[in-house]
C-alpha cells in the first residue's frame, strides 16, 4: 500500500498502483495525476516487502528528456521517504541503483540497445544522431537534387509535367513539392514502408481488383467515419440528458441527423452506393435552437452544439470521397493513377538519397532508431530475449502518442 506520500490516492489510482498480476492501462484526462501515479507505481514494486523489484530491472519510458527526468526525480524523492522511514539498507541501495536504470525516452532506450547489440545488425556503434534541425536542411538539399534528377529523366519529365500542372512547385515555401517530404515523415511511422508501397501500387492500378481494394479501403474509411459521427451523438445526447432533461438538442439530433448516420451506415455495409450518394446529395439540416424555456448558459450550449455541428460538417464532407463521387472512375481515376504512380516513384527515391546521405554520415535520425530496435528484436530472438529476462515492468507515459513501430 501506499502509505508514505503526502498524496491521497483515489480508489482507481490506488487500484492503478497496486495491481501486478496483468496489464495496466490508465486513461484519464489532464492533471489528473496520471504521471504521479506511474511514479508511485514504480516506487511500490521497488519497495514492496513481499516481491521486491530491483530500480535497474524497471523499463520506465516517457516523451522528453524533461518528463523522464522528473520520473527519475519523483521515484527518488519518494523512495528516500520510505528509506527514511524504514532505515531499510535494501532501499537505499535502490536509490544508488537509480543512476543507471532505464528511465529515459523511447529513442533513448533505442539507442542504447543498439549500442549493445550492434553487432547483430551490422550497425557502426559509433554513430550519431541527427537532430531535427540538421535533417531539415538535409532533406530540403535532397529535395531540390531528388527533383532536379527527375526532370533530367526523359522517361519521368511528361509525367512530371502533368503532376505539378497548377501547383506550387518551389521547395520550402508550403507548396505541393513539400509534401514529399510530408508524406515521407509520415512512412516514418509506419512499420514496413515497402509494403506501404507495394499496397498504394496494388489499389492504384486501374485493373478490377486493384479498384475492389480501393473501394473496400475507402468503404472501411467511411464507416469509421459515420462510427465517429454517432459516438460524438450520443456524446452530444449525453450531455443534453444531464443538462436539461434532454430538451435542448435530443429532438435536433434523433429527428435530423441520427436518421442519415443510420441509413449511410447501412447502405454502406450493404453496398448500396447510389442510395448513399443520394441521401447525401439532398443533406438539409435545420438550425439547432434552444428554445426559452431551457435553462442553459452559453457554454453548456456550446459543449452540446460543437460535436454537433462537427457531425454536420463530416456527413456533408463525406461526397469528396471517390467512392461516392459519381464521375471519379471515368473522369478522375486514370489521371490520378498516373500522378500517384509519379508520386509514390518521387517518394522513393527521396527515401533512397536521404538513407545514402545518412550513411556517408554515419548518422540515424529518431525514426532510424524505431526501425533498427524492431529489425533487432525480429531478426535475433536471442537479443529480444536477453531484454526479457532484464526488465520485470515496463511502464510507458503518455502512452496513447506512440506510433506503430514504437508499438510493435
Amino acid at each position: 500500500m501506499s502509505k508514505t506520500t503526502n498524496i491521497t490516492w483515489t480508489t482507481t489510482q490506488q487500484q492503478a498502483i497496486e495491481t501486478i498480476d496483468r496489464n495496466v492501462l490508465v486513461t484519464a484526462s489532464a492533471g489528473t495525476g496520471k504521471t504521479a501515479v506511474l511514479s508511485q507505481r514504480a516506487v511500490d514494486r521497488i519497495a514492496d516487502t513481499t516481491d521486491p523489484a530491483r530500480a535497474d530491472t524497471l523499463l520506465v519510458l516517457t516523451f522528453t528528456d524533461a518528463a523522464a527526468e522528473e520520473m527519475r526525480s519523483r521515484i527518488a524523492e519518494t523512495l528516500y521517504k520510505r528509506y527514511l522511514e524504514t532505515h531499510d539498507s535494501r532501499l537505499r541501495q535502490q536509490l544508488l541503483l537509480l543512476d543507471r536504470a532505464y528511465i529515459s525516452t523511447i529513442h533513448s532506450f533505442c539507442k542504447r540497445t543498439l549500442t549493445e547489440f550492434f553487432y547483430l545488425i551490422d550497425l557502426d556503434p559509433t554513430f550519431g544522431i541527427l537532430d531535427a534541425d540538421e535533417q531539415q536542411l538535409l532533406k530540403a538539399e535532397l529535395l531540390e537534387d531528388v527533383l532536379e534528377d527527375a526532370w533530367a529523366d526523359k522517361e519521368t519529365a511528361d509525367d512530371l509535367k502533368a503532376l505539378f500542372a497548377g501547383r506550387r512547385v518551389q521547395p520550402g515555401t508550403g507548396s505541393f513539392v513539400d509534401q514529399i517530404i510530408a508524406l515521407n515523415d509520415f512512412l516514418d511511422s509506419v512499420v514496413d514502408r515497402n509494403a506501404f508501397y507495394e499496397k498504394a501500387a496494388a489499389i492504384n492500378k486501374s485493373d478490377h481488383e486493384s479498384h475492389q481494394l480501393l473501394k473496400q479501403a475507402q468503404t472501411n474509411i467511411l464507416l469509421e467515419k459515420l462510427n465517429q459521427c454517432r459516438k460524438q451523438l450520443d456524446h452530444a445526447l449525453s450531455l443534453d440528458a444531464t443538462l436539461c432533461q434532454s430538451r435542448y438538442a435530443t429532438a435536433h439530433i434523433q429527428e435530423e441527423i441520427l436518421p442519415v448516420v443510420t441509413a449511410c451506415t447501412e447502405f454502406l455495409k450493404t453496398d448500396k452506393l447510389d442510395s448513399c450518394i443520394d441521401v447525401l446529395s439532398s443533406l438539409k439540416f435545420g438550425q439547432l435552437r434552444k428554445k426559452k424555456d431551457v435553462e442553459l448558459s452559453k457554454e453548456q450550449q456550446a459543449h452540446i452544439k460543437d460535436p454537433v455541428d462537427r457531425v454536420k460538417k463530416e456527413l456533408k464532407g463525406l461526397l469528396d470521397f471517390a467512392l461516392l463521387c459519381p464521375e471519379y472512375e471515368e473522369q478522375i481515376a486514370p489521371q490520378a493513377a498516373m500522378q500517384t504512380e509519379t508520386l509514390l516513384k518521387l517518394m522513393r527515391r527521396f527515401y533512397e538519397k536521404y538513407t545514402a546521405a545518412k550513411q556517408r554520415r554515419n548518422v540515424l535520425d529518431f525514426s532510424d532508431l524505431e526501425h533498427y530496435m524492431l529489425k533487432l528484436l525480429q531478426a535475433h530472438p536471442e537479443a529480444a530475449a536477453k531484454l526479457k529476462d532484464r526488465f520485470e515492468y515496463i511502464f510507458v507515459d503518455e502512452y496513447q502518442d506512440i506510433n506503430a513501430p514504437q508499438q510493435r
